[in-house]
Order: C-alpha cells, then structure tokens, then sequence
C-alpha cells in the first residue's frame, strides 16, 4: 500500500459520548491528534504519546470532540511546561475557546491559553501537509487531510456525506470516517449531521480511498456489538474496511497495512 513506515492509535472511538471501555475519538499519529475529548490526554499519558504530541486538529467544537483541550492546557501549567502546541479549529472558534479557558481557568485563562498557538481554519485551508475541507454537521466543522510523506490519513470528524469531503479525500491511503447511525437510518443521519456505515463506504467508493476505518460509532445507545453490523454493512459496498477497537494501533508500512 506504502512504504512509509506511520502507526495511526485510535484511544477512542466511540460516538457522542463514553461508555465503560470507550469514549469519542481520539486519533494521533505521528505527533498529530485528530480531536480531543476530554479522556484523550489522559490517554495519551497513558500510551506515552503525550510528550511527542505537536499539533491538534480539532474538527468542530462540540465538548465531546474538544473539552480536552482544557484539561491538557491544565496539565501542561501543572507540570511546569514551557511547550506550546499547535491547535488548528473552525473559523471564528477562536473567540469560543478562549470564552471557555476564561470560565474553566479563571484568572489563570491567559496562561493556559497561551499554551496554544491558535489557527483557524476553512474550506481549502492548506498548511504544512494540512488541507482543511468543510464538513456538513449542525455546527461550523472541517474534515481534515494529512499527508506525511506518501501517506495521506483523512479524518472528516462528524459530518453528512459530501461531495466536498469525497474531492479533497480523493485518493487517500487511510479514511476515518464517521459513523453515527445504524444502517437504515441514511435520511435522519443527514438531518443531524452525521453517516451510517452505508453512506461512509460509498464516499469511500467514490473517493478512491484505500482503506476505510468507521468511527464515532453508537456504542452507548446500542451496545458493543453494534460494532459487527457496522462493518458487515459497509463491505457490502466497500471491501476494506476496519472498525477499531479502543487502543487498536494501525501500522502502515511496506506493501500493506495490519
């Protein structure tokens, strides 16, 4: 498939919100985290990922895709840290997240702030192997595209099916893709702003992708199996597909992936 050698760790990969063994997604790879609820930091800790963590890349601002980014602001102070990351958002969330290290970090907000360096980003964005494409959700949300070396992971976060998403994802070796809903259940999933497996293999078909990953599953409504149906349904349209267990690595590497 490749010959870059990129593990991609899925802490969580459950929908909207945790459940005993999961919670909502939690992507990094190589120094880059895909959004960041709140039990992500701790769980990089854990994973010994947090020190190598350089840049965020949240998708929309919605606590179960974004509170960690004030627990890590605090451990960062904490701990004494004189790091500062990267953290890419939706246009005009700047304004949303420092309201929001006011509230939680009181008179402390302007230090744990600072911890960021705060990009805001729109459809088309372009920065550093970063392509940035708008997503259709209930609230302002971008997919993200990233491309290091000859491998490009695409992560849309949550989002309807879109064309937009199936154009800038074209071709791509790794797409994480939301699945929210239960096959069956296509047109309340576009009401809300989200996919069911069904709908996130055909973008998938159609954007020439070379693996598909489902994520933001509905875990806590419908329980841990739900996770068999989900990918059962989308290799009726698309052949490769994987539904991660929260923790499962994704090594890309030589002619294959595992």
């Amino acid at each position: 498939m490749t010959q870059s050698k990129i593990k991609i760790y899925f802490l969580g990969t459950s929908g909207s919100t945790f459940t005993g063994r999961d919670f909502p997604p939690c992507i990094y790879v190589e120094g880059f985290l895909f959004d960041c609820p709140a039990q992500c930091p701790q769980k990089l800790a854990e994973r010994g990922l947090l020190g190598s963590l350089h840049t965020v890349l949240l998708t929309h601002l919605h606590m179960d895709h974004s509170l960690g980014i004030y627990d890590l602001a605090w451990h960062l102070g904490t701990v004494m840290s004189e790091r500062r990351l990267r953290l890419y958002l939706p246009a005009d969330g700047r304004e949303t997240v420092s309201q929001g290290f006011k509230v939680l970090g009181g008179a402390l907000s302007g230090k744990l702030l600072g911890f960021f360096e705060i990009i805001e980003v729109g459809d088309g964005f372009v920065d550093n192997g970063i392509k940035a494409v708008a997503t259709q959700h209930s609230v302002p949300a971008v997919g993200y595209r990233l491309d290091i070396g000859d491998v490009s992971i695409c992560y849309t976060g949550d989002t309807a099916p879109s064309e937009k998403v199936i154009e800038a994802f074209s071709g791509c070796s790794v797409l994480i893709h939301d699945s929210t809903y239960p096959p069956g259940y296509e047109e309340l999933a576009v009401r809300d702003g989200h996919s069911t497996p069904r709908q996130a293999a055909e973008v998938a078909r159609l954007a020439k992708a070379q693996l598909l990953v489902l994520v933001h599953l509905p875990y806590a409504r419908l329980g841990d199996r739900v996770g068999e149906e989900f990918l059962r349904t989308a290799k009726e349209i698309f052949p490769k597909v994987v539904v991660p267990e929260p923790g499962y690595v994704l090594e890309l590497g030589g002619a294959s992936w595992r």
